[in-house]
């Protein structure tokens, strides 16, 4: 029997329920109040939240869920089943299945809802979703399963990934599609580049990140890309770059300081000026073979005012400020009134015009000069200016005007001389041609550039023009060749027609601002007329030689006959001499023409119509068809197509004549008409009459030995 429970014991033990329910009301107070809290925050939560029992059918979804699957009515979703949901792949189904939690990024596709008539949406098209679906126990029943699904709308973010992508790809294929190459480096490191620049430098987009950038520049600009690199330097700059073969090329580069990522970056744009600096370099090696030139030079615009003048120009015009003459025309620097109309007219229809003038200096004296003027065009074919280039000829006039007193015959070809003005650079191209070199040579400007330094002239003056390049180079190498100093050098030019001409080329160095040569500068002068007189001179000192040293007529003839026979045209001849007693002109001596035509002519009376031509004392040479003595014919039936005639003189009374003759030459070159007309100079009849009256005193001697001896014989 259990005893009953005391006073006391029944006053704790009631004391002990009244705790027990106070602290049990405390815990239902708390979970209505977690309860309301869980309620509120499924609300409220901006994720989207589902709730699925063991079988995966859906038990509760909040207003955020509804939101993103576009669904009004919360009764549509009844008897949804988790996995029934075609955006759910069967690999996640399994995992779900084996009480495995799971979060992945998915693209939830409405078609298939609409398509499957899962449930009604207002939605259509493609979500991006990030969810997570955690399995959990009910009422610590391992075998009774829930789901908690969260759902968020990753798709503005997504979208927001995908245009930044987009841009990124865009950035990319512009950065790759662009002419320049395109670095980002952070403290000097590339950490990124565009195809151009692997091309640019030859380098692999591996081998360029993580490259140090000053590492490309060429050991003499690499200071300075390092300074501007690291300094922030945002100007343009130009740079020397070196490739990975070791090659460089001039850059322009340029960079900007910028964020990127919580990062300060440096974007580097650099541009390829190889083209221009070197099209820089061309045209500061013409501007100086016009400042270097010792002819004057200068230019004009279209409406003929003056727009440049080189040095040696403003030396002879006595200007020492290049304002004092620019934009005044060009006829207050020239006397050219009187011809203007002729030179424009000129350049106008042939683009050039060359000629003599009268130059006015600043204090308005006259000095003469040679100028040769043409229309300068543009790259497409459009004049643009007028240049000029003059050369004082003063020196040359006033000699022209002493040896006209005494030289007239020369005088015509002292006032056609033209200078041609030649550049080569040092691979020995030629780079310019004044425009007397057609009239030198008889090739056009175009034509005289295309031809090689070897091309235009003959072997021995190559060998000649080589040997006096090696000379100053050598001398400039060893700092003995002063920038002043030139070389005259004989050069014997090829002509378009086949012949050659005789030059004297006064050379020089073109240098560039360091003073190192960058190529050479030549005036070409026709020398014909002065190697002519040269070989005329030689031809009548040897003759002359070889005519003292004769002793006999017969010896003095063959002299005369083999001197003239070195002449290009003549191969046969001989030489008549007057018959004091009779008058006939006698055939004395021939070479090289046939017995019988000899024979044929081997005298002729005194008042034959050939001996009074030769009396007249004039030298002619024509071909034999126009021969004014009637011997036409004979000469014809011989072969012989030309004739010289030259009377041989003694104290100004002919005493007989030289007859050449061809058989190969109808026309007799200007040289051998001047050697020809200036035997007389020599004196050959001086010559021939000494020998003939050394043979006659010879003879009187020899007949005064025979009547002594005889008269000698008859005393004894």
């Amino acid at each position: 029997m259990v005893a009953k429970p005391t006073y006391e014991e029944l006053k704790q033990k009631i004391k002990e329920l009244e705790l027990e329910a106070i602290k049990h009301k405390k815990i239902e107070l708390s979970l209505t109040e977690n309860r309301e809290l869980f309620r509120e925050m499924f609300e409220q939560s901006p994720i989207g939240i589902e709730l699925y029992d063991s079988d995966g059918k859906l038990l509760k979804i909040n207003k955020s869920c509804l939101e993103i699957f576009g669904v009004i009515d919360e009764n549509e979703l009844k008897g949804f089943d988790l996995f029934d949901d075609p955006n759910v792949t069967d690999e996640v189904k399994k995992k779900l299945q084996n009480g495995e939690s799971v979060r992945y990024e998915t693209t939830f596709d409405f078609d298939k809802i609409n398509e499957l008539q899962l449930y009604k949406t207002t939605k259509s098209g493609i979500l991006h979703l990030d969810v997570v679906i955690v399995a959990f126990q009910l009422h610590d029943n391992r075998s009774s399963v829930g789901y908690l699904v969260n759902v968020q709308d990753n798709t503005k973010r997504k979208q927001a990934e995908d245009a930044l992508r987009e841009n990124k790809e865009r950035y990319r294929v512009l950065s790759n599609a662009s002419f320049e190459a395109i670095f980002i480096s952070e403290n000097g490191i590339c950490i990124d580049t565009n195809q151009k620049a692997t091309e640019m430098l030859g380098y692999e987009f591996e081998e360029i990140i993580g490259t140090f950038g000053a590492d490309f520049i060429a050991p003499e600009s690499k200071e300075l890309a390092k300074q501007n690199m690291l300094s922030g330097y945002e100007e343009p700059y130009e740079a020397i770059v070196q490739r990975k073969d070791g090659s460089t090329f001039y850059s322009e580069i340029r960079g900007k300081m910028m964020d990127f990522k919580d990062r300060r970056v440096r974007l580097t744009v650099l541009h390829d000026i190889d083209g221009r600096k070197q099209a820089e370099k061309r045209q500061l090696f013409r501007e100086n073979i016009i400042k270097s030139s010792s002819s004057s030079i200068a230019t004009c615009d279209l409406d003929y005012n003056m727009s440049y003048a080189n040095p040696t120009f403003l030396k002879k015009w006595g200007f020492v400020d290049p304002a004092e003459f620019l934009g005044r025309p060009f006829w207050n620097f020239w006397a050219v009134k009187p011809v203007l109309n002729e030179i424009m007219q000129a350049i106008k229809d042939k683009g050039a015009w060359s000629g003599e003038l009268q130059a006015i200096r600043k204090d308005g004296t006259f000095f003469d000069v040679e100028v040769s003027a043409a229309i300068v065009f543009d790259s497409k074919g459009n004049p643009v200016a007028l240049t000029s280039t003059s050369i004082d000829i003063t020196k040359r006039k006033q000699e022209e005007a002493r040896r006209r007193k005494s030289e007239e015959k020369y005088r015509l070809l002292a006032d056609n001389a033209t200078d041609v003005i030649l550049t080569m650079d040092m691979d020995l191209n030629y780079t310019y041609f004044s425009p007397s070199v057609t009239k030198l040579t008889g090739f056009t400007v175009e034509e005289a550039l295309a031809l090689s330094f070897e091309e235009s002239m003959t072997p021995s003056s190559f060998n000649e023009a080589m040997k006096a390049i090696d000379e100053d180079l050598e001398m400039h190498k060893k700092g003995q060749n002063p920038q002043d100093r030139s070389r005259t050098v004989e050069i014997e030019f090829k002509c378009k027609d086949g012949s050659t001409i005789p030059t004297e080329v006064e050379g020089n160095f073109l240098y560039d601002s360091s003073g190192q040569p960058e190529g050479f500068i030549g005036i070409a002068r026709d020398i014909t007329e002065r190697k002519n007189t040269e070989k005329r001179q030689m031809f009548q000192r040897n003759l002359a030689i070889a005519l003292n040293k004769t002793s006999t007529l017969d010896e003095t003839v063959t002299e005369i006959l083999s001197n003239l026979f070195q002449l290009d045209e003549f191969d046969s001849g001989g030489v008549y001499l007057f018959d004091e007693k009779t008058g006939r002109l006698i055939f004395m001596l021939s070479k090289g023409l046939p017995q019988a035509f000899v024979d044929e002519v081997k005298y002729f009376d005194p008042n034959d119509i050939r001996i009074q031509m030769i009396m007249k004392g004039d030298t002619f040479f024509l071909p034999a068809c126009e021969c004014p003595i009637p011997i036409r014919e004979d000469l014809e039936k011989y072969g012989l197509i030309a004739i010289a005639v030259l009377p041989i003189k003694f104290r100004e009374k002919v005493i007989g004549s030289i007859n050449l003759a061809s058989r190969t030459h109808d026309v007799i070159s200007d040289y051998s008409m001047s050697i020809l007309k200036s035997i007389s100079e020599i004196e050959i009849g001086v010559s021939i009459s000494r020998v003939i009256t050394e043979e006659t005193l010879n003879k009187t001697n020899e007949r005064l030995e025979e009547t002594v001896k005889e008269r000698t014989a008859e005393i004894h």
